[in-house]
């Protein structure tokens, strides 16, 4: 595991504990992470996956009259790449999105 620090805002620092991916940690590549990239990275891929979900289940699920939960974890690599994890408890974020009918 590496650990990258970043400043998510003028007063709050957060170190991301990120996965050294095969590709990346058996290369001679010199990839210098860039940990606020991979912190906004990550935020817009919740922002992205959340927006993409919901436009594809909010029609049918009212059509079938029912409310949902969808849960999914967001990872960073060393070298910043963001990963939709495949285990949701295990990852840097973890959305949870619920939808709930208001009809």
């Amino acid at each position: 595991m590496a650990f990258i620090m970043t400043q998510v805002s003028d007063d709050v620092m957060m170190l991301l504990e990120c996965e050294t991916t095969g590709a990346f940690s058996k290369s001679d590549l010199e990839i210098k992470p860039n940990p606020m990239m991979a912190f906004l990275n990550g935020v817009d891929a919740m922002a992205k996956i959340a927006r993409s979900v919901g436009d594809g289940v909010v029609g049918p699920m009212l059509e079938a009259g029912c409310d949902m939960d969808v849960t999914f974890g967001i990872k960073i690599d060393g070298a910043g790449a963001v990963l939709i994890s495949q285990d949701h408890n295990l990852c840097q974020f973890k959305v949870n999105l619920k939808f709930t009918r208001t009809t």
